[in-house]
């Protein structure tokens, strides 16, 4: 190994590993002659942003079903519908908003949002013409697999993450966050002992919440690690999830003094197994046994039901049917340039940011400016001249480190997803097998894409999304 490797942060590491497989992908594609390349770069890029490689194999997985499922829809619709736009629209939208409906669900959302986004690029890419159609849909697919084998190899062999590190690291994380909660009730006065101070409602609606809520996962890193191993996971995430929940409780309603010993037990065995750094199996209190059982899956239901209750949901399906709608009457009533592409780019918009907060279209929106016009002046200026594959990979890596070096902390993700999707959608033409250089097609793309974005956040405001 280098003698510079140790001195590399997590981030250098992280962005050298993405820049490495995205390059890979695109490299592979073109040795197989496939005929777009920067989709298996895309599903590299879109796998990278997992905060772990168990989190970006599971996001794998559900990417594939949804691909499928795209794709099957897909074919099925230009089977019925090829011959009746009319009908093809209408049916594209509801399936639309199927998927809107469902992509808010935090266990297969990615997997119903994927598949819409497949079946309609298959269906308008195609032509409305099944046999290509079905071609595209085995393209698509192989290179899928492709980007999934690359994602996997890179990780896995480079700077391999310590998941029981990074496992003990976050169960430390939620421990200096549950610990001043925990502090105040402690030393509170008798009337107030058993609730959380007011001064402490930041802690509870912010970095404490999330903390504790991230780490509910948490015992499923770790599949491949040996059964201690895992019983010790489980008891943390136990005491975890028992201290998370009465957290909240002692906000809300206050606890009563048998719940507040329990709430002791679970932050003991918390601080118990850090000081030992999770190599031991501590017994979990008998207390905390019983609570979680009698609680955890009645107020996991009702967190599904709270959290992604029913009229959100409707009402962020009704944004993006809405803005889908209104994109589809533009195409028909104004003379639209390349209008397949105007279509494309307005159902991913729909698709991707109705279940997104409001605020996220901004970053959106200042991303594609930023991104597209900088990534528009190098395919301009730089790309003609290339004229090895070496140099096109070498330019690749170049940006895509870039992107991941300096937008690598948590509260950057959009820029990560979107700088690695705009970097290939602004230069697909230049990773075909045989290079094509226009500006028209990136310009137009880019225009519509505005377009698309200014639509959805009319309807988000239009109605009342916070």
């Amino acid at each position: 190994m280098s003698p510079f490797a140790p001195q590399l942060t997590d981030q250098t590491k992280t962005a050298l590993k993405v820049a490495f497989a995205f390059c890979l992908a695109i490299a592979f594609a073109l040795y197989f002659n496939l005929e777009r390349p920067y989709w298996s770069a895309m599903t590299v890029n879109v796998l990278a942003i997992s905060d772990t490689l168990t989190a970006g194999k599971k996001k794998a997985r559900k990417r594939l079903i949804g691909t499928l499922f795209g794709a099957l829809i897909g074919i099925m619709l230009i089977a019925n519908f090829a011959q009746d736009p009319t009908w093809f629209l209408a049916a594209t939208v509801l399936l639309l908003a199927l998927c809107i409906y469902m992509g808010s669900d935090p266990v297969y959302g990615y997997a119903f949002t994927t598949g819409f986004i497949v079946c309609i690029l298959l269906a308008i890419s195609g032509g409305l013409e099944g046999d290509i159609t079905l071609d595209v849909a085995i393209l698509r697919l192989q290179e899928t697999f492709l980007g999934l084998f690359i994602y996997s190899v890179v990780f896995n062999l480079i700077w391999p993450e310590n998941e029981e590190k990074r496992f003990q690291s976050e169960v430390r994380l939620v421990l200096d966050a549950a610990l001043p909660l925990h502090q105040s009730m402690v030393c509170g006065t008798t009337s107030d002992r058993y609730h959380l101070n007011e001064k402490h409602l930041n802690s509870v609606e912010n970095s404490a919440q999330k903390a504790l809520a991230d780490l509910l996962s948490l015992p499923e890193l770790n599949d491949r690690t040996p059964t201690r191993k895992q019983l010790i996971h489980d008891h943390q995430a136990k005491a975890i999830w028992v201290a998370k929940r009465l957290l909240d409780q002692a906000y809300s309603l206050g606890l009563s003094p048998y719940e507040f010993k329990i709430l002791n037990s679970a932050i003991a065995l918390i601080q118990q197994s850090v000081s030992k750094d999770g190599c031991e199996s501590l017994p979990l209190p008998t207390t905390v046994t019983h609570f979680y059982q009698d609680n955890h899956k009645d107020n996991y239901q009702a967190l599904r039901r709270v959290q992604y209750r029913w009229r959100e949901r409707a009402r962020n399906t009704l944004v993006g049917s809405a803005s889908f709608t209104s994109a589809i009457l533009f195409w028909l009533y104004l003379p639209i340039p390349s209008g397949t592409m105007f279509i494309i780019n307005s159902a991913v918009c729909a698709a991707v940011l109705s279940n997104m907060p409001q605020q996220m279209i901004k970053h959106w929106m200042i991303g594609y400016m930023v991104f597209g016009v900088g990534f528009l002046i190098q395919y301009v200026l730089l790309m003609p001249a290339m004229t090895e594959v070496w140099q096109l990979l070498t330019f690749y890596f170049i940006n895509v480190f870039v992107i991941y070096r300096t937008f690598g902390n948590p509260q950057w993700l959009v820029y990560r997803v979107l700088g690695g999707n705009l970097l290939l959608m602004i230069t697909m033409a230049a990773t075909k097998p045989i290079p094509v250089y226009e500006i028209t097609t990136p310009v137009n793309m880019l225009v519509y894409v505005m377009v698309a974005l200014t639509i959805v956040r009319f309807y988000t405001q239009l109605f009342h999304r916070t």
